[in-house]
């Protein structure tokens, strides 16, 4: 969500006023056209290097992450991990039950958001099963996932969900917890080579903003989780990605109602941030 174009280490940003913030041109790299496919956790042990790394609960969690699309216009190579296909949440619509269906069509749709997005690797998905991930021999298997999948991209950004999960979702949760995990082991084992995480995080002013914007058109995003503004540590500036991002929200029928994209598109004009926290200074675990 929120789109982006540009970062500063450690810029925090409390107002909305955006005469305050400054433009930077960075090279554009258009990206390529072209189909998609879907990885599985078969193609793990072939993952080539991706500079950022980018691992979620579920298809359309990309949405919250708005930085994606500047890195990935400036060329960064990308990897994006999805723990589950979404099989146990609900279509919007009434039309897909949940299960199997419901997975195959997330999933369809993730492929043509990626598409909005122009994502430069393909998304890799674990298929554990929804709303289980907090369940011990299901956690088990994800940290063993991730660990792997970090060995074999050798990130030097992880991007994820914090501890509150943006908006408290237990399967967000879990995954943020995890990946905190496995981060910081590969850190310790690897002392030369330390990987920076970044929890995806909306501090008070946002969420009081997105909830009165999201008000007027609909109650869904009530559930808000925000952080205090001293936590946050990277802020984007979303300006020139907005259009994109809101494409990519638009192939989400199952997930985000026409009500919630109105909603979307007048928030993102209005408060044009993507933030991040993390625990430590600099994104560092040691």
């Amino acid at each position: 969500m929120f789109g982006a174009c540009y970062f500063e280490e450690n810029m925090k940003i409390n107002s909305i006023n955006t005469a305050n913030y400054k433009t930077v041109l960075a090279p554009v790299s258009k990206g390529q056209a072209g189909e998609i496919s879907l990885l599985r956790t078969s193609d793990i042990p072939n993952l080539p290097h991706s500079k950022n790394l980018f691992i979620f609960a579920h298809p359309d969690d990309e949405t919250l992450f708005g930085v994606i699309s500047s890195l990935i216009d400036r060329g960064e190579s990308t990897q994006t991990v999805y723990a589950t296909s979404g099989d146990q949440g609900q279509d919007k619509r009434g039309l897909v039950s949940k299960g199997a269906q419901l997975a195959k069509v997330r999933e369809d749709e993730l492929i043509e958001a990626a598409k909005q997005l122009k994502y430069n690797r393909s998304p890799l998905m674990l298929n554990l099963k929804d709303g289980d991930l907090s369940k011990p021999e299901v956690s088990d298997l994800l940290i063993r996932h991730i660990t792997n999948i970090i060995e074999k991209v050798k990130p030097e950004v992880v991007y994820t969900f914090g501890d509150d999960g943006i908006t408290g979702h237990p399967d967000h949760i879990t995954t943020g917890n995890i990946t905190l995990r496995a981060v910081k082991a590969y850190n310790t084992s690897h002392p030369q080579a330390k990987i920076k995480l970044y929890q995806v995080a909306i501090d008070n002013d946002d969420a009081r903003l997105l909830k009165n914007v999201m008000g007027i058109y609909t109650n869904a995003w009530d559930s808000l989780k925000p952080v205090s503004p001293d936590k946050v540590q990277k802020t984007y500036l979303t300006t020139g990605n907005t259009g994109r991002m809101l494409s990519a929200i638009a192939k989400y029928p199952t997930q985000f109602d026409e009500n919630e994209k109105r909603g979307f598109s007048f928030f993102f004009r209005v408060a044009p941030v993507n933030k991040y926290a993390t625990p430590l200074q600099g994104g560092i675990y040691a």
